[in-house]
């Protein structure tokens, strides 16, 4: 965020930008503050203002930090008619793209003129397109990630020669799935992963939940509120106290009753969430619950390995709910079939999008579970 800032502030912005962090941590939220800041008639606090040095932390001598002074960054106004269009999302020079959720990717069509093509302009073509009101235009990607392999390599040429007054923003949850021509071409700003207290604190508050509820659920949100809110939506507690109540005494017969009730899980939760009834977005959002189910089943391995290694409290397990058990577990299993039920729920998770016969991948996980845990139940 501080290249971000002393970007502005310098007036030396970049043409493009990839924000790199988990779902539901301010992305989206600070683009569209980037692109008010960029087509704002009269930022406030203008450019070449030094701010004070600032205490950072402690040096090695248990002495004060201290942040250099920088350039304060312009803000938008927030009044004038260029704030105000990009706070209703209606500036005719801020062009925002999010993949369809009937699709599972962002296909080439979205990215070039094609046969097929949706309405209004292509991503190369908004990017090309004449500022029609304000000194520059701006293109938000969200889930840039999930341009397939001929989207991406059509938006390439665009990305790194994008026309000058031309601004483009790139919103991803994962580095490692964007060509790597296209990383190398933007200035990667990381945003980090909410703190669990935080995120418990706003299921409580915004989401109905209790404070133990919020509690236990945070942990699995990865440090995201947009996963926070899905799993608060979702039963995603019930299912868990059913599989934490399962694990301690979990037989062949048991594994399989699991597998049964995880896959049911999932299939409710995407027929419930689905918004265009096109299957394809409900095999998406099975797949998401899936794997949701089978990191649960991971975080349990992860917490023992945590445990055997030394962890002594329950502050960073998952389940710190369910710390018995996983000290059990810690102490009556070997440390390398905790590792591999770790890597095996997470090998699992990737077999998930690979046209894998769910239900049996579902079946054979917790199987390998029961196995991996046996020499607690002894």
């Amino acid at each position: 965020m501080a290249a971000l800032e002393a970007a502005l502030a310098a007036d030396r912005v970049p043409h493009a930008f990839i924000f790199c962090g988990p779902a539901g941590v301010g992305k989206a939220l600070t683009a569209r503050a980037l692109a008010a800041s960029l087509l704002c008639d009269a930022p406030r606090k203008g450019r070449g203002k030094a701010s004070p040095p600032r205490a950072c932390g402690t040096d090695r001598r248990g002495g004060p930090r201290v942040r250099p002074a920088v350039a304060s960054a312009p803000r938008a106004c927030g009044t004038c008619r260029e704030c105000r269009q990009v706070a209703r999302n209606s500036h005719p020079d801020l062009a925002w793209f999010r993949r369809s959720p009937e699709k599972s990717q962002f296909t080439i069509g979205v990215v070039t003129r094609r046969d097929g093509s949706p309405e209004g302009p292509t991503i190369n073509e908004s990017v090309q397109l004449k500022s029609m009101q304000a000194r520059c235009r701006v293109t938000v990607i969200e889930d840039a990630e999930e341009m397939n392999a001929s989207a991406a390599n059509a938006f390439l040429k665009t990305f790194e020669e994008a026309p000058e007054g031309a601004y483009l923003v790139l919103l991803v949850t994962s580095l490692d799935r964007l060509l790597p021509t296209i990383r190398s071409r933007g200035r990667l700003v990381r945003f980090g992963a909410l703190p669990d207290e935080f995120v418990a604190e706003i299921l409580e508050r915004d989401h109905g939940l209790s404070a133990r509820d919020a509690r236990a659920l945070a942990p699995f949100a990865d440090g995201g509120m947009d996963q926070a809110a899905a799993l608060a939506r979702s039963e995603f507690l019930l299912i868990r106290k059913e599989v934490l109540d399962a694990l301690p005494r979990l037989g062949r017969d048991g594994a399989l009753a699991l597998a049964d009730a995880l896959g049911a899980w999932a299939t409710d939760q995407a027929r419930n969430e689905v918004q265009t009834k096109v299957k394809v977005e409900e095999n998406h959002l099975r797949r998401m619950y899936l794997k949701r189910a089978l990191a649960m089943l991971a975080s349990v391995f992860r917490d023992a390995l945590l445990v055997s290694a030394g962890g002594d409290g329950c502050g960073a397990l998952k389940n710190a709910d369910a710390a018995d058990f996983v000290r059990r577990l810690a102490e009556r299993v070997p440390t390398k079939a905790i590792e591999r039920g770790v890597r095996r729920m997470v090998e699992y998770q990737v077999l998930v999008d690979r046209n894998v016969h769910n239900q049996l991948l579902l079946e054979n996980a917790c199987l390998e579970v029961s196995d991996l845990l046996s020499p607690a139940r002894a």
